[in-house]
Formats: C-alpha cells, sequence, structure tokens
C-alpha cells in the first residue's frame, strides 16, 4: 500500500480556516491597537524605573488580550465551521500558527513598546546601561 503524503482535503480547510482567521484578526489587532495608549519612547526614557515596568506590564496585558481574542475567535469559528461541514482534524491550530505573526505585525504601539521594554526593562541589549 503506497503511504498518503499529501492530505488535500485537509491543506483545503487549513487554507480556509487561514482566510477566515487573517480577515478577523486583522480587525482584532486594530481594535485593540485603537485601545491602548499611544507611545513615545522619548518621554518615557527620562522617567522612572518604575514608568519602565508600567510599559513592561502594558505590552504583557495587551499580549494577553490579543491572545485571549485570538484563541476565542479560533474556538467559534472552528466550531460553526465543523458544525456544518465534515472537517477531519485540526486545520484551526495549522491556521492559527501561519495568521499568528500577522498581529504583531500591523500593531506599531506595540512593536515599539516590546522594543522599548527589551532595550531598557529586561536589559537584552548589551550595550545599553543596566538600569
Amino acid at each position: 500500500m503506497k503511504e498518503k503524503i499529501i492530505y488535500w482535503d485537509y491543506a483545503f480547510w487549513i487554507m480556509i480556516f487561514t482566510i477566515l482567521f487573517f480577515n478577523i484578526v486583522v480587525y482584532i489587532g486594530q481594535i485593540v491597537e485603537k485601545l491602548v495608549p499611544d507611545f513615545n519612547e522619548n518621554d518615557i526614557n527620562n522617567k522612572t524605573k518604575l514608568n519602565k515596568i508600567i510599559i513592561l506590564f502594558e505590552v504583557y496585558l495587551q499580549i494577553s488580550v490579543l491572545v485571549t481574542l485570538v484563541y476565542l475567535m479560533r474556538e467559534i469559528v472552528g466550531h460553526y465551521l465543523r458544525k456544518f461541514f465534515n472537517i477531519q482534524k485540526n486545520p484551526d491550530k495549522f491556521a492559527t500558527l501561519i495568521v499568528s505573526h500577522t498581529v504583531f505585525m500591523q500593531l506599531p504601539k506595540l512593536k515599539k513598546k516590546i522594543k522599548f521594554v527589551s532595550n531598557n526593562v529586561l536589559n537584552t541589549n548589551l550595550n545599553k546601561k543596566i538600569i
């Protein structure tokens, strides 16, 4: 018996889930981005260590909200697609992996905060002075 390597019906459902997730995730990211405070690194650099830690917690909070909303979206979309179609395996898990970086690509405030946190709070940039 010949071993099956590619499952075209499964690939089809991964594609469908990815397209749906992409569209929904873009809007989720835009909504969250509008709700978070603006970030200006110049205003923060001269402030205290406490303010820098607050930025770190803003990053944690924004990522937590995004992850939770994306998880809920995945479960809801997956539930309804499985309800109406005979979908085998879990194409939604692959689609989530494919689309997940899309959320962060479109969030300039979060990217600036992550860069700031990396350089000033977590001290991952070895050229920076320790706080």
